[in-house]
């Protein structure tokens, strides 16, 4: 079964977990497989190419810096809609109940085949998510990226004819593996 927009959906959850879900609408979900390595250094000898130059490994700062993620959805007159944009727009509670518990700081990288864990955001009053998107077919496939920010002044509202698009676009800080099946959570309650 070839996979297909009709057949995707998307969740946006926190630590809790609790989720929202979009339905994809454009098909337009963009985000790498996996985190860089490190840059391979040539060391030269006293600035000659011959068989005594080596590579060493650079930093590591490609290792940790976020990933980028990018999608989009459109949105409708219900509450459900309002809820997005405000989890999106950095909200710690959504809706009137919902406290929104963060997922930074939850998972490990693989730093040079070591895992490390990540570190929180110095500022606390930043919420990130993860992110889990499946696509439905005769075997389910999907993945989940752990550890996404969604800086407010990225996230954008396009007006078509056709309707009001939702343009999400999030930092992932964590990983970015497959999946087969959402992880088990309740929706975030309506406001």
């Amino acid at each position: 079964m070839k996979f297909t927009s009709k057949h995707g959906k998307l969740r946006i959850c926190d630590a809790t977990p609790k989720y929202l879900e979009v339905l994809f609408t454009n098909a337009d979900i963009t985000f790498p497989l996996n985190r860089p390595k490190c840059a391979e250094v040539l060391n030269l000898d006293r600035g000659n190419v011959d068989t005594n130059m080596s590579y060493s490994e650079g930093p590591d700062d490609p290792i940790t810096e976020p990933l980028p993620l990018s999608f989009s959805g459109r949105i409708d007159d219900t509450s459900y809609s309002w809820m997005l944009i405000a989890a999106l727009s950095g909200a710690t509670v959504i809706g009137t109940t919902n406290p929104v518990v963060t997922t930074k700081a939850t998972t490990t990288i693989k730093v040079q085949q070591t895992g490390v864990a990540t570190k929180a955001f110095s500022d606390a009053s930043k919420v990130a998510y993860n992110v889990e998107l499946l696509y439905d077919g005769a075997t389910d496939e999907g993945w989940k990226l752990t550890e996404v920010y969604f800086p407010s002044e990225q996230q954008t509202i396009t007006e078509r004819e056709d309707g009001v698009i939702l343009n999400m676009n999030g930092l992932i800080y964590g990983t970015c593996a497959t999946m087969a099946s959402f992880t088990a959570g309740t929706a975030f309650a309506a406001a």
